[in-house]
């Protein structure tokens, strides 16, 4: 018989998190679905269906902010933290190889994905990117230094693959009344830790003993996530799908915002539970004073409704022969 406590096998299920933080999300007025499904490959090669823990979805009568958070939750025990290096330069991306070296991946525009047009009137500020430090690289360290199975790098990567398929499944949504934003977010019981960019010494961080002696305790990150080749492969993938699916349907900027798509996720929102309902009412309350122009709805209206009225069109004629 396991000689540890119920609770601790309870928790170790992810269930009680994923509740917690949904109780949280619900009592800040937003709403959530959980648990929603994506096809992807898996490492076998065999097309697997896989599943993020929460959507969450600001208040409504919250209507021209429409925001999304795509959630998945991790759970660690008291035994285990997460660890991050420091990404604090304008020049980090071309540092850690980002496929898309060369641009300012500190902007609004890179930290949101909206669909199915950007209504950002200064998509190029840094409102969202400046509300907490910057990472890359996180790790899962174990009280002792030893390094665990990096649920880090997993939580990132299950955000990354179901990126693209989310935002075309949702933020391309044709049936909402505005764009919607979507932010991914990893929700975590370990404490979270960043190395001081300060900290330039071996020595130094072999004599460390304990993480605060080198690292900075956060509530919550922006980490950093370049996307891989197979995410990338992925991400073309259902684009491609999605492009055949809604033949016909264009409008000004598409291609170039699903070239945008293509390359993935570039920020994710780490936060620790207990800071959870900080983080998010601290990201919605920037949201909201972005300066947004919606004009651009009208002529998304007028596409869909024409292409409505064709399909209605083909439809009788096909009755009438």
């Amino acid at each position: 018989m396991s000689s540890k406590p119920w609770g601790e096998t309870f928790l170790k299920s992810g269930l009680p998190l994923e509740h917690l933080t949904l109780t949280t999300l619900f009592g800040l007025g937003w709403s959530c679905e959980p648990k929603w499904e994506y096809r992807r490959l898996n490492r076998e090669g065999e097309l697997r269906f896989f599943e993020i823990d929460l959507l969450a979805h600001p208040p409504f009568d919250d209507a021209e902010n429409n925001l999304v958070l795509l959630t998945e939750c991790k759970y660690h025990d008291e035994q285990r933290f997460w660890f991050f290096l420091p990404c604090s330069t304008v020049d980090h991306q071309a540092q850690y190889e980002a496929i898309s070296a060369g641009q300012d991946l500190e902007s609004d525009e890179e930290v949101l994905h909206y669909g199915p047009y950007s209504p950002l009137i200064h998509p190029e500020r840094h409102t969202l990117a400046q509300l907490a430090p910057q990472s890359v690289w996180g790790v899962t360290l174990s009280k002792s230094g030893q390094r665990e199975d990096n649920a880090v790098h997993n939580a990132l990567e299950q955000l990354a693959y179901a990126f693209v398929p989310f935002c075309l499944d949702r933020g391309y949504h044709f049936c909402e009344g505005r764009p919607t934003a979507v932010i991914p977010m990893i929700v975590t019981t370990a404490r979270l830790f960043r190395l001081n960019p300060e900290v330039q010494s071996i020595d130094r961080i072999r004599k460390a003993t304990a993480p605060t002696d080198v690292a900075d305790e956060l509530p919550w990150t922006w980490c950093y996530h370049p996307s891989t080749g197979e995410v990338l492969d992925h991400n073309h993938d259902e684009i491609d799908v999605w492009k055949v699916e809604h033949k016909g349907l264009r409008w000004r900027g598409l291609e170039d915002q699903l070239a945008h798509l293509w390359t993935g996720l570039h920020w994710a929102l780490v936060v620790s539970i207990n800071s959870l309902g900080d983080a998010v009412t601290a990201i919605h309350e920037a949201f909201a004073d972005l300066p947004k122009d919606f004009s651009r709805n009208r002529e998304l209206d007028a596409l869909i409704s024409a292409r409505v009225s064709a399909r209605r069109k083909r439809t009788e004629g096909k009755r009438k022969d």
